[in-house]
Protein backbone atom coordinates (compact mmCIF):
# COMPACT_ATOMS: atom_id res chain seq x y z
CA UNK A 1 0.00 0.00 0.00
CA UNK A 2 1.61 3.22 -1.11
CA UNK A 3 1.48 6.19 1.57
CA UNK A 4 -1.53 8.79 1.24
CA UNK A 5 -0.66 11.97 3.55
CA UNK A 6 -3.15 15.12 3.53
CA UNK A 7 -0.74 17.57 4.69
CA UNK A 8 -3.18 19.96 6.14
CA UNK A 9 -5.88 18.99 8.15
CA UNK A 10 -8.26 19.93 11.07
CA UNK A 11 -9.15 17.69 13.50
CA UNK A 12 -11.62 19.43 16.04
CA UNK A 13 -11.66 17.50 19.46
CA UNK A 14 -14.29 20.36 20.51
CA UNK A 15 -16.58 21.04 18.00
CA UNK A 16 -16.20 18.87 15.48
CA UNK A 17 -15.69 15.01 15.15
CA UNK A 18 -11.82 15.04 16.71
CA UNK A 19 -10.29 11.90 16.09
CA UNK A 20 -13.29 10.12 14.01
CA UNK A 21 -12.99 12.14 11.04
CA UNK A 22 -9.68 10.28 10.89
CA UNK A 23 -10.76 6.84 10.71
CA UNK A 24 -12.96 7.74 8.02
CA UNK A 25 -9.63 9.09 6.35
CA UNK A 26 -8.19 5.86 6.71
CA UNK A 27 -11.03 4.06 5.30
CA UNK A 28 -10.84 5.90 2.18
CA UNK A 29 -7.25 5.16 2.23
CA UNK A 30 -5.65 7.68 4.04
CA UNK A 31 -2.05 6.78 5.90
CA UNK A 32 -0.68 9.72 7.61
CA UNK A 33 -1.71 12.91 8.52
CA UNK A 34 -0.45 16.34 9.63
CA UNK A 35 -2.61 17.80 12.29
CA UNK A 36 -2.63 21.75 12.40
CA UNK A 37 -4.34 23.23 15.07
CA UNK A 38 -7.92 24.95 14.25
CA UNK A 39 -7.76 28.46 15.16
CA UNK A 40 -7.04 29.41 19.07
CA UNK A 41 -10.55 30.92 19.13
CA UNK A 42 -12.59 28.02 17.55
CA UNK A 43 -10.91 25.97 20.34
CA UNK A 44 -10.04 27.91 23.69
CA UNK A 45 -11.86 31.52 23.12
CA UNK A 46 -10.13 34.47 23.02
CA UNK A 47 -6.25 33.96 23.77
CA UNK A 48 -4.61 36.37 25.42
CA UNK A 49 -1.29 35.01 26.87
CA UNK A 50 0.85 31.71 26.56
CA UNK A 51 -1.12 29.25 28.24
CA UNK A 52 -4.33 30.06 26.07
CA UNK A 53 -1.89 28.60 23.37
CA UNK A 54 -0.40 25.89 25.29
CA UNK A 55 -3.75 25.12 25.98
CA UNK A 56 -4.98 25.16 22.38
CA UNK A 57 -1.70 22.98 21.47
CA UNK A 58 -2.37 20.19 24.00
CA UNK A 59 -5.93 19.77 22.54
CA UNK A 60 -4.05 19.35 19.50
CA UNK A 61 -1.09 17.01 20.57
CA UNK A 62 -3.88 15.28 22.19
CA UNK A 63 -6.38 14.65 19.27
CA UNK A 64 -3.44 14.06 16.83
CA UNK A 65 -2.39 10.65 19.09
CA UNK A 66 -6.16 9.28 19.01
CA UNK A 67 -6.00 9.96 15.17
CA UNK A 68 -2.38 8.04 15.04
CA UNK A 69 -4.17 5.31 16.57
CA UNK A 70 -6.66 4.92 13.99
CA UNK A 71 -4.11 5.31 10.86
CA UNK A 72 -2.69 2.22 9.28
CA UNK A 73 0.65 4.77 9.27
CA UNK A 74 0.73 7.68 11.73
CA UNK A 75 -0.08 11.80 12.59
CA UNK A 76 2.18 14.26 13.63
CA UNK A 77 1.00 17.77 14.89
CA UNK A 78 1.35 20.92 13.58
CA UNK A 79 1.34 23.93 16.19
CA UNK A 80 1.43 27.53 15.78
CA UNK A 81 -0.66 30.81 15.08
CA UNK A 82 -3.59 31.48 12.72
CA UNK A 83 -3.02 34.94 10.79
CA UNK A 84 -6.22 35.75 10.79
CA UNK A 85 -5.73 36.28 14.82
CA UNK A 86 -3.87 39.48 14.36
CA UNK A 87 -7.25 40.89 13.06
CA UNK A 88 -9.03 39.47 15.76
CA UNK A 89 -6.67 40.73 18.46
CA UNK A 90 -6.55 44.28 16.79
CA UNK A 91 -10.46 44.15 16.47
CA UNK A 92 -10.34 43.34 20.14
CA UNK A 93 -7.93 46.59 20.74
CA UNK A 94 -4.55 45.27 20.60
CA UNK A 95 -2.22 47.47 18.50
CA UNK A 96 -0.54 45.77 15.37
CA UNK A 97 2.32 45.70 17.51
CA UNK A 98 0.84 44.27 20.52
CA UNK A 99 -0.65 41.67 18.32
CA UNK A 100 2.42 41.27 16.94
CA UNK A 101 4.52 40.01 19.88
CA UNK A 102 1.57 37.84 21.52
CA UNK A 103 1.47 35.89 17.75
CA UNK A 104 5.47 35.87 18.16
CA UNK A 105 5.01 34.67 21.43
CA UNK A 106 3.02 32.01 20.04
CA UNK A 107 5.41 30.61 18.08
CA UNK A 108 7.51 30.68 20.50
CA UNK A 109 5.10 28.10 22.58
CA UNK A 110 4.75 25.75 19.15
CA UNK A 111 8.46 25.68 19.08
CA UNK A 112 8.56 24.00 22.54
CA UNK A 113 6.48 21.83 21.59
CA UNK A 114 8.92 20.80 18.54
CA UNK A 115 12.04 20.79 20.62
CA UNK A 116 10.17 18.35 22.98
CA UNK A 117 8.85 16.32 20.50
CA UNK A 118 5.48 15.78 20.36
CA UNK A 119 5.10 18.00 17.47
CA UNK A 120 6.74 17.35 14.02
CA UNK A 121 6.39 21.38 12.97
CA UNK A 122 5.41 24.84 13.19
CA UNK A 123 2.94 27.20 10.99
CA UNK A 124 2.44 30.77 10.48
CA UNK A 125 1.61 32.78 7.62
CA UNK A 126 -0.06 36.27 6.87
CA UNK A 127 -3.70 37.63 6.27
CA UNK A 128 -4.60 36.52 3.08
CA UNK A 129 -7.33 39.07 3.09
CA UNK A 130 -6.85 42.81 2.48
CA UNK A 131 -5.60 44.47 5.84
CA UNK A 132 -4.04 48.16 6.14
CA UNK A 133 -0.38 48.57 6.00
CA UNK A 134 0.54 48.20 10.23
CA UNK A 135 -1.19 45.06 9.95
CA UNK A 136 0.73 43.67 7.10
CA UNK A 137 3.91 45.39 8.80
CA UNK A 138 3.25 43.07 11.68
CA UNK A 139 1.89 40.09 10.24
CA UNK A 140 5.02 39.61 8.06
CA UNK A 141 7.30 40.09 11.30
CA UNK A 142 5.47 37.23 12.76
CA UNK A 143 5.73 35.43 9.72
CA UNK A 144 9.73 36.15 9.56
CA UNK A 145 9.64 35.18 13.57
CA UNK A 146 8.43 31.86 12.34
CA UNK A 147 10.93 30.97 10.15
CA UNK A 148 13.09 31.81 12.92
CA UNK A 149 11.84 29.52 15.43
CA UNK A 150 11.45 26.64 12.19
CA UNK A 151 15.40 27.39 12.21
CA UNK A 152 16.53 27.51 15.81
CA UNK A 153 14.24 24.12 16.47
CA UNK A 154 15.12 22.63 13.36
CA UNK A 155 12.02 21.99 11.56
CA UNK A 156 9.88 23.01 8.72
CA UNK A 157 7.16 25.82 8.43
CA UNK A 158 3.87 25.44 6.74
CA UNK A 159 2.54 28.67 5.32
CA UNK A 160 -0.96 29.99 5.59
CA UNK A 161 -0.68 32.82 2.85
CA UNK A 162 -2.61 34.87 0.34
CA UNK A 163 -2.32 33.45 -3.20
CA UNK A 164 -2.02 35.41 -6.34
CA UNK A 165 -0.50 35.48 -9.74
CA UNK A 166 2.14 38.02 -8.29
CA UNK A 167 3.31 35.50 -5.86
CA UNK A 168 4.53 36.59 -2.75
CA UNK A 169 4.59 40.56 -3.40
CA UNK A 170 2.01 43.07 -1.75
CA UNK A 171 -0.27 44.50 -4.07
CA UNK A 172 -0.20 48.91 -4.19
CA UNK A 173 -3.75 48.74 -4.16
CA UNK A 174 -4.09 46.97 -1.17
CA UNK A 175 -7.42 48.47 0.45
CA UNK A 176 -8.53 48.28 4.30
CA UNK A 177 -9.98 44.82 5.28
CA UNK A 178 -13.97 45.84 6.10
Amino acid sequence: MAPILDNHLHLDPVNGRGAVAAEEFARAGGTHLLVLNKPSWSLVGEVDDEAGFRETFDLTVEVTRAASETLPGRAWPVLGVHPGLISRLVDRGYTPEEARDLMQAGLDVAGEYVADGPALAIKSGRPHYDVDEAVWEASNAVMRHAFAVGAEVGCSVQLHTEAGKRGCERSPNRATRS
